[in-house]
């Protein structure tokens, strides 16, 4: 056992004392060990710590002794890639998760009124939960050796080996892991998740207060002031989160998008939703403790379950997605963490609805703040409900029927988007309501109602439907399907102008009423979150809907040919591009493409770079040699570079497979008593088809016969990675639209494309290039409408969360 697992176990020895203490203080009301406790916590999160900075030691000085560190990193990467590949894994995101539940343990153990019963019992659940996380790391650790698995590493076990062995190299992560907005997710996503350890273990302790008879007022205000600024801060990460991974997913994937409903996205969509409803839930809790006294902390609550299921989506193996984790050990405790989570918290909120005596004021009107917070947040728990079934569903079809199910974006866009509409009325309605202008609100409400039913009916043509239904509108399923899916894409626009009307009139109503900076601080936060809302949700339905598609292909040796653009959709764009219409005719199309120059960049790492167009390599690569053999001639002789990848010998000759890009061709060659494997070589010969060999009694449809061969290198070693690199143009008529540089990277383990994009306030240009077909270089563009209304106003719920957390002054962050 390495010293590295050993903290591992001495950390949840150190956690079962920590339990123990305060248990015995609780049982028996003494104060006795209290120096002991807080010491012990301090040094818990001080071992987990340290082994997670460890751990990512090992990452920064590519240590590829450890298995973990090998899996995900390679020598060639800059450090900010290195220290990435610690959350890369299943292993190295549950240390780190430990590692931060035990700091807000830390934190209950230092804060003000840590000597409190609630608190106390709180710190009991923090505590248990940092050692269920440090048992789940130790069950799959990332600090085991590669000699474990693989003893014949060990020169003890390998008389071949006069040392033991140490990789050259890392396997290196998925190349499209390589990016760093995706470098970054990780990281806030896990803030964001171990931010909700304390507000659950606040809310557990309160509904546990009415099940042992304890509590009252003082558990009330505890668990709200305990838990507010916890539940902000995770809904800032979990913030953070989405867009950064929403932004790869838009550069990275291919998908031209920034959201395609994954599981795996649709799962940490989940806690952000659960995080919203509590937020809001919990306020209210606070501004009378006779309200929603069960539905605060059962939210609250689920804010940790919701965690907690999108941690089993990506890591139990069970669902599929591009995003997920390769199985792991830890999965199955994951969900049983997820049933106790989630099955806990609702039988005690049952309890306490059967015991409670607290009654709420019951208002004479039916419009009051009270059923249109009920209102907003059963919408909230609708879509929510519709988002976990969707991507629960299939995997337990699979299992209980052995039918394989997919649940496509589709589904989601039809039952959520109604709901979605009636939210952004609600939160119009939510903002302007107060009990003097109950009537001028009633109507304010009912007018931007029928304005929005009235624009789901206006669809200039069958581009505004908000999902193309007429593919699952059947016999057997309801004309529903077609109401909903046929609903306008213009319904968004009244509900946002609405909030946008309601967030104006609370702005002249409540900053001139509050005197207090800081309350005009908080008050301005909230609006700006709001204004957020509006332009998420404009630019989420109209990036959607409104996409052009085009694609076309330059040659990489005529740089500055205007290429025309073939259209592969539909719509056009607006803004800058032109006006809303269908597109005049197939084949037509108003847009070109200029190559202005192609780069072929082989990078060895540490910085050293070769220009590979201006010095290419001899011959051709084995995929060239078969695009060349496309135009249907044969050459008399061929020069071809690959690697030697396995060899078959007879008599007289040797048969060697040079391999490249995927692609394989067999050369014969006189016989080589010990044939290479693993070379780079280059090859002259000529070529032969549908040659016969009766020896090996096959018949090959392409054989070279080798008249030459050398080894071949570049630099002296292989290049860890290889640019293909277009700098083009894009243009609408005459007018350049968009300019930029995209790439294809090609790693050792696979290869990424990197889009270029180039943004304006209306509309993104999204050109993605996949690799040279010979000399031709085909790429797709995109216009993309309001895209950076989706990012613009994901700032503003960034710089409207921060706002609203320094300016709370009653529950500060320390």
């Amino acid at each position: 056992m390495s010293y590295s697992d050993a903290i591992l176990y001495i950390s949840i020895a150190i956690g079962a004392v920590i339990i123990g203490l305060l248990s015995n203080q609780l049982l028996k009301k003494t104060d006795a060990h209290e120096s002991h406790i807080k010491m012990l916590v301090r040094v818990l999160t001080g071992l987990l710590v340290f082994d997670f900075i460890l751990l990512s030691y090992y990452f920064y000085a590519s240590n590829f002794t450890v298995a973990y560190v090998w899996q995900f990193s390679s020598k060639y990467y800059p450090v900010y890639y290195r220290l990435s590949g610690v959350l890369a894994g299943q292993t190295g995101t549950l240390l780190f998760w430990a590692a931060l539940v035990a700091i807000g343990a830390l934190w209950l153990n230092e804060t003000k009124g840590h000597e409190s019963r609630f608190v106390k019992k709180s710190l009991i659940i923090v505590v248990f939960l940092t050692m269920y996380f440090t048992l789940l790391t130790v069950v799959d650790s990332p600090f085991k050796t590669i000699y474990v698995d693989n003893p014949d590493l060990l020169a003890a076990n390998n008389p071949n080996l006069v040392l033991d062995f140490i990789p050259e190299d890392g396997n290196g992560l998925n190349p499209l892991l390589i990016d760093p907005w995706m470098a970054t997710h990780p990281f806030t996503t896990f803030l964001g998740y171990a931010g909700t350890a304390v507000p659950f273990a606040g809310a557990m302790v309160f509904l546990l207060s009415t099940f042992l008879g304890a509590g009252g007022a003082e558990a009330n205000k505890l668990w709200v002031d305990k838990g507010i600024q916890w539940l902000r801060i995770s809904w800032l990460f979990a913030t953070l989160s989405m867009v950064f991974g929403g932004i790869w997913a838009y550069k990275s994937l291919g998908w031209g998008g920034f959201w395609a409903w994954d599981p795996i996205e649709t799962a940490m969509l989940l806690p952000w939703l659960m995080l919203t409803a509590a937020i809001h839930t919990v306020i209210e809790h606070r501004r009378d403790g006779r309200k929603y006294t069960i539905l605060a902390p059962v939210l609250t609550a689920f804010t940790f379950t919701m965690v907690v299921y999108a941690t089993m989506v990506t890591r139990s193996g069970i669902f599929e997605s591009v995003h997920a984790f390769i199985a792991g050990s830890a999965g199955k405790y994951i969900i049983i963490l997820f049933g106790a989570s989630f099955a806990i918290p609702l039988a005690l909120g049952a309890i306490k609805y059967v015991k409670s005596d607290v009654t709420e004021k019951v208002e004479k009107s039916i419009l009051n703040r009270t059923n249109i917070f009920y209102a907003a947040i059963l919408v909230f728990v609708i879509i929510t409900f519709i988002s976990f079934f969707a991507i629960t569903y299939p995997p337990i079809a699979k299992q209980l029927y052995g039918v394989k199910y997919s649940v496509t974006a589709q589904f989601f866009n039809l039952w959520i988007y109604p709901f979605f509409i009636l939210m952004l009325l609600l939160i119009g309605l939510g903002l302007h309501y107060r009990p003097s202008i109950r009537n001028e609100a009633m109507k304010t409400f009912l007018f931007f109602t029928a304005l929005t039913i009235v624009a789901a009916a206006i669809r200039p043509n069958e581009n505004f439907n908000i999902i193309d239904y007429t593919g699952i509108v059947t016999s057997e399923k309801p004309l529903l399907y077609s109401v909903i899916g046929g609903i306008s894409a213009l319904s968004v626009i009244p509900p946002s102008l609405y909030v946008l009307y309601a967030v104006e009139q609370r702005w002249k109503r409540r900053m001139s009423s509050f005197k207090k900076r800081h309350l005009k601080i908080k008050e301005a936060g909230i609006l700006i979150i709001h204004i957020g809302v509006i332009l998420v949700a404009m630019g989420a339905v109209f990036a959607s809907l409104f996409v052009s598609d085009f694609s076309g292909s330059m040659d990489i040796n005529n740089p500055g040919v205007m290429v025309p653009m073939s259209p592969a959709s539909a719509h056009e764009g607006f803004g800058r591009l032109g006006t809303w219409g269908v597109h005049p005719g197939e084949g037509e199309s108003d847009y070109s493409v200029q190559l202005i120059e192609y780069k072929k960049i082989e990078d060895y790492g540490a910085g050293e770079k070769t220009d590979a167009t201006q010095a290419p390599p001899p011959g051709l690569s084995v995929g060239e040699f078969y695009n060349d053999l496309g135009s249907g001639q044969i050459k008399e002789s061929y020069q071809v570079r690959g690697v030697i990848d396995d060899a078959m010998q007879t008599e007289h000759i040797t048969y060697l497979k040079l391999s490249g890009e995927g692609q394989d061709l067999w050369i014969a060659v006189d016989k080589i008593e010990e044939p290479p494997t693993g070379l780079s070589v280059v090859v002259e010969g000529s070529l032969m088809t549908n040659f016969p060999s009766p020896s090996l009694s096959r018949t090959f449809d392409f054989i070279m016969f080798a008249t030459h061969i050398e080894e071949y290198s570049s630099a002296g070693t292989s290049p860890y990675k290889t640019v293909e690199a277009l700098h083009l143009a894009v243009y609408k008529k005459d007018k350049r639209i968009g300019h930029g540089t995209a790439r294809r990277e090609i790693f050792k383990n696979g290869d990424a494309n990197r889009v270029l994009v180039d943004r304006s306030l209306t509309d993104d240009v999204f050109v993605s290039f996949s690799g040279l077909s010979g000399t031709s270089a085909p790429v797709t563009v995109k216009i993309k409408p309001l895209m950076n209304w989706i990012w613009i106003g994901s700032i503003f719920f960034i710089i409207g969360i921060t706002m609203t957390i320094f300016s709370d002054k009653e529950h500060p962050i320390l």
